[in-house]
């Protein structure tokens, strides 16, 4: 139900997973992807006796493979309850500990900063409209697919009202307007003035780049995600930090 927190607590976050799911809990066998070992794992419910938690202990080498493969185990069981449920269900945390050291790891998204409101000073067309709102689902999105989808949505469909634009001024005899799709990521990182430190890494490879280069670049992995989830497959399964 909460799809950030507000501070780095292991044991608060541990406890505080919630869904819209009553029950007092499971045990299960949760197949791994590739269909050769079970792993018995406990669906926790919280202290209001909603389903909170999916507990398990997997064999592997590092926190990568081991969150890689209870990843592969647990999704697909989610999407089961979810469906027989009709619920929605998402996983808003993941916490490894390993067994030896009990060195942990946790995954999670943490809320951001607070920003300045802007001055709502002009009106949007209908065309805009849906541009922005599918921005505003993607910045809400708790799937990294989803949120994939959603702005490459804004991609394809800033392709399309350039087109329009540059028709429409051709018939009032204008000239053309710029091309928002020509504009390039700066070719020196020190030039991404609002990214932070810790993301410059992941423009690294569109450096110099138009924003066009770029997308042409990323459209065939984003549609076989697409695809792959239409077709019941898990595509975050082999790579959760995508």
């Amino acid at each position: 139900m909460s799809s950030v927190t507000t501070s780095l607590d292991f044991d608060a976050i541990a406890a505080g997973g919630d869904s819209l799911l009553q029950g007092s809990g499971l045990h299960v066998q949760l197949e791994s992807s590739d269909g050769q070992s079970l792993h018995a794992a406990r669906i926790v419910p919280n202290r209001s006796g909603r389903l909170a938690q999916i507990r398990l202990t997997v064999t592997a080498d590092d926190f990568s493979s081991a969150e890689n493969e209870a990843f592969d185990a647990v999704m697909p069981t989610l999407s089961r309850i979810a469906f027989q449920a009709d619920t929605p269900l998402e996983v808003t945390a993941i916490s490894l500990t390993e067994r030896a050291t009990q060195t942990r790891q946790l995954r999670t998204t943490l809320v951001g900063t607070v920003q300045p409101a802007p001055e709502i000073a002009e009106t949007t067309t209908p065309e805009l409209r849906m541009f922005l709102a599918a921005y505003r689902e993607g910045l809400n999105g708790n799937s990294p697919l989803y949120q994939a989808l959603s702005f490459y949505k804004i991609l394809e469909g800033a392709t399309k009202f350039h087109t329009n634009r540059v028709r429409a001024a051709k018939k009032r005899g204008e000239a053309a307007p710029a091309d928002p799709m020509a504009r390039q990521i700066p070719v020196d990182p020190d030039g991404l003035a609002d990214v932070t430190m810790w993301s410059r890494g992941n423009f690294t490879p569109y450096l110099g780049k138009s924003f066009a280069e770029i997308r042409d670049a990323v459209t065939d992995t984003i549609r076989h995600e697409e695809l792959a989830s239409l077709s019941g497959a898990d595509p975050s399964a082999s790579s959760p930090a995508a």
